[in-house]
């Protein structure tokens, strides 16, 4: 089947030719444009491939089989009584983020505690209360405890869930010496003057406490 153009179609083409002779500038900017930054990108591209730093070149890792040393090892109950003693010190941040940047608000940190990724339920500290650098944080830090309560009630068999719970406990408070306490009944090393374990005689206990309106 062949074409055989029509009298407007060679029109319309005649009246585009007429059009680019007149706009011979722009005609020649539409045409060699984009053949020019398509020609830039490449030059960046081959300048970076050729850079041995650049992230853009191949790069073939072997084949191996991940190590015990490859593993991420969470954060262990001895990590968590650490972040409770620690010391809380406002400082400024050495990478605010943009919105702060922008606003002009106020870019310090706590040391030790980084906001985005804070894997200790214990410790919350709020650096938006701070307000100048080396000032002390701890008073802008809520310290939470660890609850204990049997699933069962109170009654004096050894083997009972009450009494495997006070056995946890001494234990736990044995093995870790931050949670000594003075005459005073308080901490002597922990920044906080309540006991950081609370027991409760059943789980319903527990249940009345945290829904109470006082919690």
């Amino acid at each position: 089947m062949h074409f055989y153009p029509t009298r407007a179609f060679r029109a319309l083409l005649w009246r585009n030719t007429i059009y680019r002779r007149r706009r011979r500038l722009a005609s020649l900017t539409e045409f060699f444009l984009p053949a020019f930054c398509i020609f830039i990108l490449y030059i960046i591209k081959y300048d970076l491939e050729s850079d041995p730093n650049s992230s853009l070149g191949a790069t073939v890792i072997p084949d191996y089989y991940p190590t015990n040393d490859d593993v991420i090892i969470p954060f262990s109950f001895h990590d968590y009584v650490t972040a409770l003693r620690a010391e809380r010190v406002c400082m400024e941040n050495p990478a605010p983020p943009l919105i702060q940047l922008l606003f002009g608000l106020p870019s310090r940190v706590i040391s030790g505690i980084q906001s985005s990724d804070w894997p200790v339920p214990f410790v919350y500290c709020s650096s938006y209360k701070c307000s100048f650098d080396g000032e002390d944080a701890r008073q802008y830090c809520t310290y939470r405890t660890l609850a204990l309560a049997p699933m069962t009630n109170n009654n004096p068999d050894n083997n009972s869930g009450y009494e495997r719970m006070q056995r946890f406990k001494r234990y736990v408070e044995d093995k870790y010496f931050q949670f000594n306490k003075n005459t005073n009944n308080s901490s002597l090393l922990l920044p906080f003057d309540y006991d950081f374990i609370q027991v409760f005689e059943s789980n319903a206990e527990l249940q009345s406490y945290v829904t109470s309106d006082t919690y």
